[in-house]
């Protein structure tokens, strides 16, 4: 038989032919690299999903008032005084910008100012959620998931053990949550 006529083994491609750009062929090794990188930043967003969320409650962990290692039940002033740090976390590395850009003379220019934008729409964004339908936090008015959220040393495949729930401001100034009824709307 001639050569070049029975189709190559699959996955064989010679890397001293050269392929024509409008070939069936190069159609479907296109379509094969084009499903690969969508696949990979499938994984990749879902991964990043995860780490955030992560970092969030790791934060919540750092941030853990000591009297809770005690023992004692969670209210709902705690639980609002930790929401209200939580979303003045980035205050300190504001300022610290502010310093960095008022040094300087008149030929000066905003340095850092993309991370300044990204900031202050996160700090936005999270105060609008807080006083309207809730940031999501972790439960912590359950002793079993406070227990669980304490033992907790930070490993990503954890994340999914513990509980989370909405918390709205109003809700929480209303001390909602003190006499141990967990009723979300």
């Amino acid at each position: 038989m001639a050569k070049g006529k029975h189709a190559p083994a699959p996955g064989a491609v010679r890397k001293d032919k050269v392929i024509h750009p409008h070939s069936r062929k190069a159609q479907k090794m296109q379509s094969k690299a084009e499903k690969r990188h969508k696949l990979q930043g499938v994984v990749k967003s879902g991964g990043l999903k995860l780490q955030a969320l992560g970092e969030r409650l790791q934060w919540f962990r750092e941030n853990l008032p000591l009297c809770l290692e005690e023992g004692e039940p969670m209210s709902s002033e705690v639980m609002l005084n930790l929401a209200e740090a939580f979303l003045s976390r980035f205050q300190e590395e504001l300022d610290q910008i502010a310093m960095k850009n008022s040094i300087g003379g008149k030929n000066k220019r905003k340095n850092h100012q993309s991370r300044i934008d990204v900031i202050e729409f996160t700090m936005q964004t999270e105060k609008e959620e807080f006083d309207g339908c809730g940031v999501e936090m972790p439960n912590l008015f359950d002793q079993d998931n406070l227990s669980y959220f304490q033992q907790w040393d930070g490993e990503l495949r954890f994340v999914q053990n513990i509980k989370l729930a909405r918390f709205k401001r109003a809700d929480l100034e209303s001390k909602k949550f003190d006499d141990g009824n967990m009723e979300m709307e």
